[in-house]
């Protein structure tokens, strides 16, 4: 008499998914693939937004402390010169600022020494002896990801609308020339300067006003 062969568990054929499983499955699936990407997406706009806030607030520091230190070592009493071809105006024609500014430090033979910084087509130039145009020193220029749009010297008014030559107002706008995702926030903070900082909503962007006291006789 012939005896049938055992089947074990493990060479029972086993039974597949159903197609409702395979549904679920893969929407499941589908749905925890598209939460990594988008979070992956968000991760990678933070870091632009980052990177583009840190590079144009560094720049805007640089570009600060170089106009401070270099104005700040001048002559007070011969105070400061501004370029009327170089003036600036909005819509209404009311004057916002120069774009060029000229002043003197004194030589140890009792002469001055004419010096300039001006902005022009997002390039910022130092010269520091106008006698030697080939001195000239180019602090900023625009970069992809750092655009300066506007640097303006203002005239203090002191009583009576009196132009006070020995102090300085600046002013200076710039952004990551859209290089970042639309960010908005607003942030100020006080300093010695009275430095107002802002980010303008779309491109990272910064708003600076100071202002700068001739201080060397």
């Amino acid at each position: 008499m012939r005896i049938a062969p055992r089947t074990t568990s493990a060479q029972r054929p086993r039974a597949g998914f159903t197609l409702p499983e395979l549904l679920i499955a893969s929407t499941v699936s589908i749905i925890l693939i598209g939460s990594v990407i988008l979070l992956l997406i968000q991760v990678v706009r933070e870091q632009r937004t980052c990177l583009a806030c840190a590079t144009v607030e560094q720049k805007a520091a640089l570009l600060q402390a170089a106009i401070c230190g270099c104005l700040r070592s001048n002559s007070s009493g011969m105070g400061v010169k501004f370029a009327d071809p170089s003036l600036v105006s909005d819509a209404a024609g009311n004057p916002l600022g120069y774009q060029t500014i000229q002043f003197f430090l004194g030589n140890p033979d009792g002469s001055y020494s004419t010096e300039q910084i001006s902005f022009t087509n997002g390039a910022v130039t130092y010269i520091p002896d106008m006698r030697s145009l080939s001195s000239a020193v180019q602090w900023m220029t625009n970069a992809p990801h750092c655009v300066l749009r506007q640097l303006l010297f203002q005239p203090e008014c002191g009583e009576g609308y009196s132009m006070d030559a020995s102090l300085v107002n600046i002013r200076l706008e710039m952004d990551d020339g859209g290089y970042s995702s639309s960010f908005s926030a607003r942030h100020t903070t006080n300093a010695t300067d009275s430095i107002a900082t802002s980010f303008s909503s779309g491109p990272a962007g910064i708003y600076r006003s100071f202002s700068v006291q001739l201080r060397s006789n």
